[in-house]
């Protein structure tokens, strides 16, 4: 009575008890061998849902234990109960589960970055070698990798907008998790192309800046703004509000 005095059991974790002990009686008397194996099954499960502690995870076991201890239980109900009932405490207890299909707006945002990470590197590779083929860049007045460097700048600019606002996607209450997936998978694709279009007005000289140190082109310059391209789309847009000769507001 004193251990159970300054350990106190809760509700949630009696009905677990009794549920195993239910188990526990069900094994001793049935002598079908699926039944059994199902009881084992769900057992393997009461840690996890003793756990959680979710009322609703509890009652799902209660009702599986219920259907296989019964007169004539049903073993296609039987499995499809206990396999919701994982399923459900796999959603509660799994974190990878929780990144990769919880609808949380936070969590959309950052299943879209592993895609762009996973997805970039391979579309950069392609452009490099698709280039030279298709390509003669000497009219640009660029070279292809500093293409490609202002292509990437473009990218992690735009990566980096996405994380630095990433808390605003959690205050969003009424959202769409495709919208919201979708464009932080565009984010990159617009980012890169206003770096590439920014590189060319500098090589245009249609914009007021020095790009070039005793006669070659200075990376560096390219490379900053292509950056601020992509982390900041109005940049971008002033740009070519400036090309269009529309004064910005």
């Amino acid at each position: 009575m004193e251990e159970d005095t300054q350990h106190p059991i809760d509700e949630h974790t009696k009905r677990c008890l009794g549920i195993l002990n239910n188990i526990k009686q069900a094994l001793q008397n049935s002598k079908d061998d699926k039944v059994q194996e199902e009881l084992a099954k769900i057992i393997n499960l009461m840690p996890s849902v003793e756990e959680i502690g979710k009322i609703v995870i509890i009652e799902m076991t209660d009702l599986a234990l219920k259907n296989l201890t019964s007169d004539n239980p049903n073993m296609v109900l039987a499995k499809k109960l206990r396999f919701n009932l994982k399923i459900k405490v796999i959603k509660e207890i799994s974190s990878f589960y929780q990144i990769f299909f919880s609808d949380s707006p936070t969590l959309t945002v950052v299943r879209g970055l592993f895609l762009i990470l996973y997805v970039i590197p391979g579309v950069l590779f392609f452009i490099y070698d698709w280039f030279d083929p298709c390509f003669s860049l000497k009219d640009l007045d660029m070279d292809k990798n500093l293409l490609i460097l202002v292509a990437l700048s473009g990218v992690i600019g735009s990566i980096v907008s996405i994380m630095v606002r990433i808390r605003d996607f959690s205050s969003e209450k009424n959202f769409d998790p495709q919208i919201i997936f979708f464009s932080v998978l565009f984010k990159p694709i617009i980012g890169a192309s206003f770096a590439l279009f920014i590189a060319l007005l500098i090589s245009a000289d249609l914009f007021p800046i020095k790009y070039t140190e005793n006669g070659e082109a200075n990376y560096s310059i390219y490379l900053v703004l292509a950056f601020i391209s992509g982390f900041s789309e109005r940049f971008a847009k002033d740009a070519i509000k400036r090309v269009e000769g529309t004064p910005t507001k």
